[in-house]
């Protein structure tokens, strides 16, 4: 079978076809490429897509066709995959191809090919014609070899010379021819199931706010920076051959002007993620991307960053835009709903305005008085909602609300209102439902007005009936392809039909109008996905039902389709995926039982493991050698290949990984992935680019990042643990900020403040915690505070009483002298400091702890805990006699204990015990009260207790 591709003339934004049917070759299959002019961005996309690759093309052709900054990419990319691309003279066949299907068809491998470009392909499914395809493939691959590395580097030299005397002439430009066709931008599809679906629309974006500064003027710095690259004519480029004698170990890697692995939009995005809570100006930015490439323009940056900030008026109608920023008071910032609302509101005002002026059904002329609102014109002109005709703009009644341009809440509900009064004036009488193709099509894509007289109803009595509509819609979908899976059912696959009949008979049943009905049918009805698609093949009588059911949202508001589908065992199969798992598990064990010979069938058996890793994400922690080989067994791979590979000490093949059994897993060799291309490649596009990553595949980045965790758990843990920890190290703060800190330093950010603080030799991760910035240490000392301009710290006087350390250092500083104690130290209260308590049991007199408790279950449990030591201080059991009051008094004291240990669970434990019970069995019960030994760091929580045992005479015993 056969699917012809192209983007529709009259809906050039929609998700491609192109890239549809190339994911669909490609997925989890063993794919063979052929093109002469590709984006590396794009091949890297189907790279992480397959299982295994392989390329043709013409690789003079290749960097010619390349911009200068990228031609070290492409070199870097030929080395670190060399042997998987071969280099053919003179090809310039377009193709995909791998035991699923072939597409082929005019447009390059590259995001502007498969993504802007008016191109024309087709999908073949027939096995016998994707056979021919492949044994195609095959036969060349066999003729031809990998490019010599040694002379892709002479061929990227002269073309860079070519490329820099081209510059010389990069402003003599020819005349361009306008048109008015619709330019194609179309988007990639996303992955889900086992076939592509197309991304209709984008998910909610982050809200931001502000409006930009207008884009910057292009220095005379940037103007010479620039470089324009012009294809090379035949003569020069047929200056240097490839040939093919083996690649030489010393060959020595270009020098692009670039760094190849420069990714602008990569870079802003890494580098907004970094800086977008603080803010930064544009100067910040640009400076910071010119450190990576110095060729880089302010207007490149400019443009790049717009796409981050949709509430700029030149990015407002920008498919790629999002509100990710704004632009504030001469700084970038992280936004927010309130700053998006106040940004949006003159923007969405003018909006609404050129809808008033412009009519849907004639031209007006339209004048415009500021850059800002050409801007905008502009904007709503390339994507779609405004069209020239003649001397005139009219408005689009086909334009497309995205969900971001929905927050235009004034334009958006002014342009429903005009689409649908103009339904109803041209409407002669009571109107056909679907008549309004316009409408209709709005009420999909944009703001889902219902047909004419739903729409009347709801303008004069203020009611809504959008649920009533969206069923009457559905339903009549409905109607549609029930009727198709019943011919695919009884029928077959082919239909002995004409297409226009076909369409004609589906109009009458279901009430749509004849344009709905082929959208439907070819599967560019906006934002849905139809269940059941007809294709026309090559006899025009003959029309192709193809099921689409696997993971289809759409059927759920589909019930006759549903019942349809139940009945027809056929049907019912193709709801699940095509190729079972079993197809490729089974062969996998067949392609990896061989004796290693070479390099390659180890990082096959290598790729084989991580791939089965990654997948099934074991959870067993081998403790022997043995219970690791047959965990690894399950991936298909031979149990000696997989002793020779992890414990052969003689194996001439370099380690990947290593067997720690005292913590029972595996570690990857990051410096022996330079031997495995293959399972590098995977790692790097695949596992490694995941969400989750199974600790046996951790790069190095991540296993870094996981021991920095543990580092930052374990001292914040010991801080909140031990009092005397955190005494010691607020004391190391105080000497530190009385010694090295001038009084009049300023510090404009926190972690400006933080890094000047770890000159005391303190950890970043205690200092954060001490402060406050990380996390809330008990009996918090110091906190950062931020004033004007700048961030201070502040020193809290009734938490310093019970920190002795800290309290003694400010005392010798004020005996030294008052005016020598730094601004950011406070000393202790009058109240704070005088009153000494008394000995309690032995214990180092300590200054009591201000009367101040967290909140009432705090004060609640300080006054049972006094009532406690009440009980036994002033009715001690010796002095009961009897052995009944003995034991009345032992049941009141353990159900006062119970209290307290109640009101501390109801309160989360978040207060340490002080007091406990000790009850001793025997002739003569007894029961005593006891104190924790480590009671003196924290009886500062409870200061009506503090004062208690510091007046009273009792001596507990400590536990």
């Amino acid at each position: 079978m056969q699917r012809l591709l192209y983007h529709a003339p009259d809906n050039p934004n929609q998700e491609s076809p192109f890239d549809r049917a190339i994911v669909q070759v490609v997925q989890g299959q063993n794919v063979s490429i052929v093109s002469p002019y590709i984006g590396l961005e794009y091949l890297h996309r189907l790279i992480g897509l397959s299982a295994s690759w392989r390329l043709i093309s013409d690789v003079l052709e290749w960097l010619s066709a390349t911009p200068v900054r990228e031609r070290g990419a492409v070199y870097e990319f030929l080395k670190t995959h060399y042997g998987l691309v071969h280099h053919y003279p003179a090809i310039h066949a377009k193709a995909v191809v791998s035991r699923v299907g072939a597409y082929t068809g005019s447009a390059n491998l590259t995001d502007a090919g498969v993504l802007r470009r008016t191109e024309f392909g087709v999908l073949l499914t027939d096995p016998c014609q994707v056979s021919e395809v492949q044994q195609w493939f095959d036969d060349i691959w066999v003729q031809t070899s990998p490019p010599p590395l040694q002379s892709v580097q002479e061929l990227i030299a002269e073309l860079n010379q070519i490329s820099h005397v081209a510059a010389d002439f990069a402003d003599l430009k020819a005349t361009q021819l306008e048109s008015g066709a619709r330019r194609v931008r179309a988007k990639l599809v996303k992955i889900l199931g086992h076939e592509p679906v197309a991304i209709s629309a984008r998910g909610a974006q982050s809200l931001s706010s502000g409006s930009l500064a207008p884009a910057p003027a292009t220095s005379a710095a940037d103007k010479t920076a620039v470089t324009v690259l012009q294809t090379p004519s035949t003569e020069p480029s047929k200056k240097t051959q490839l040939i093919s004698p083996p690649p030489s170990s010393s060959i020595a890697t270009p020098t692009p002007l670039q760094p190849s692995s420069f990714d602008l939009d990569a870079e802003i995005e890494a580098y907004v993620g970094r800086n977008a809570v603080q803010g930064f100006t544009f100067e910040q930015l640009h400076e910071t991307m010119r450190s990576k490439s110095p060729a880089l323009t302010r207007r490149e940056t400019y443009f790049a960053i717009l796409e981050s900030c949709a509430s700029h008026p030149r990015a407002l109608f920008s498919a790629d835009a999002v509100n990710r920023l704004v632009y504030q008071d001469g700084r970038f910032v992280q936004s927010s709903k309130e700053l998006l609302s106040a940004a949006l509101k003159p923007l969405d005002d003018m909006v609404a305005a050129f809808i008033d002026d412009l009519s849907f059904d004639e031209p007006t002329a339209t004048s415009v008085t500021t850059g800002k609102q050409e801007m905008v014109l502009a904007g709503m002109k390339q994507a779609g909602f405004v069209e020239e005709v003649g001397d005139g703009l009219q408005l689009a009644h086909d334009a497309l609300w995205s969900p971001r341009l929905k927050l235009l809440e004034r334009a958006h509900i002014r342009w429903a209102n005009r689409l649908a009064q103009r339904s109803f004036k041209r409407a002669p009488g009571p109107m056909l439902e679907g008549a309004s193709l316009g409408l209709s099509h709005l009420a999909e894509t944009s703001v889902q007005a219902p047909v004419v007289e739903p729409a009347v109803e709801s303008m004069a009595e203020g009611t809504d009936s959008q649920e009533v509509v969206n069923e009457s819609r559905d339903h009549k979908k409905d109607i549609v392809f029930s009727h198709l899976a019943k011919m695919r059912h009884s029928m077959g696959e082919k239909i002995n039909v004409l297409m226009y009949s076909l369409i004609t008979d589906l109009v009458i049943k279901s009430g749509l109008s004849g344009d709905d009905v082929t959208r439907l049918l070819n599967g560019t009805y906006p934002m849905y996905r139809s269940p059941f698609l007809a294709m026309v093949t090559s006899n025009i009588r003959t029309v192709d039902i193809v099921a689409d059911l696997d993971g289809n949202p759409h059927l759920q508001s589909l019930p006759l389709t549903r019942r349809e589908i139940e009945n027809s065992p056929t049907l019912r199969g193709l709801q699940s995926p095509a190729r079972p798992t079993a197809l490729t598990t089974a062969s996998a064990p067949k392609a990896v039982r061989v004796r290693l010979k070479t390099i390659n069938d180890a990082d096959e058996d290598y790729l084989q493991i991580v791939r089965w890793i990654f997948t099934t994400k074991p959870t067993a922690k081998p403790s022997t050698d043995n219970q690791l080989l047959r965990t690894l067994e399950a991936s298909g791979v031979y149990r000696d290949n997989l002793r020779r590979l992890l414990f052969d000490r003689a194996t001439r093949f370099p380690k990947l990984f290593t067997h720690l059994r005292n913590s029972k897993l595996l570690k990857l060799i990051q410096s022996s992935l330079v031997h495995y291309p293959n399972t590098h490649s995977f790692l790097q596009r695949v596992v490694w680019q995941s969400g989750t990553v199974h600790p046996w595949l951790e790069n190095t980045e991540q296993r870094r990042a996981e021991l920095t965790e543990e580092v930052r758990a374990s001292v914040q843990g010991e801080l909140r643990q031990s009092h005397s920890k955190r005494d010691t190290a607020y004391r190391k703060l105080f000497a530190f900020i009385s010694n090295r800190i001038p009084a009049r330093e300023r510090f404009k950010t926190t972690d400006e403040l933080v890094m000047k603080l770890t000159q005391s030799k303190l950890d970043r991760f205690a200092i954060e915690y001490l402060l406050g910035i990380d996390g809330t240490p008990p009996g918090q000392l110091m906190r950062v505070k931020e004033g004007k301009s700048w961030f201070y710290i502040e020193t809290d006087e009734q938490a310093l009483a019970s920190y002795k350390k800290c309290r003694t250092f400010v005392e010798e500083v004020i005996k030294r002298g008052a005016h020598l104690l730094h601004p950011w130290l406070k000393a202790p209260s009058e109240q704070q400091g005088q009153a000494r308590a008394p000995s309690m049991s032995g214990a180092a007199q300590a200054l009591f702890a201000p009367l101040q408790w967290e909140d009432r279950q705090h004060l609640e449990l300080d006054t049972m805990y006094v009532e406690l030591a009440k009980l036994f201080n002033e009715r001690p059991p010796a002095a009961l006699g009897l052995h009944d009051h003995q034991m009345q008094f032992r049941e009141a004291a353990i159900a006062q204990y119970l209290k307290v240990c109640e009101l501390r669970k109801s309160s989360g434990n978040k207060h340490e015990p002080v007091l406990s019970l000790e009850i001793h069995d025997g002739e003569q019960p007894t029961v005593e009260v006891v104190i924790y030994r480590g009671y003196r760091a924290y009886i500062h929580q409870y200061p009506k207790l503090q004062r208690y045992l510091a007046n009273s005479a009792m001596k507990l015993r400590q536990v």
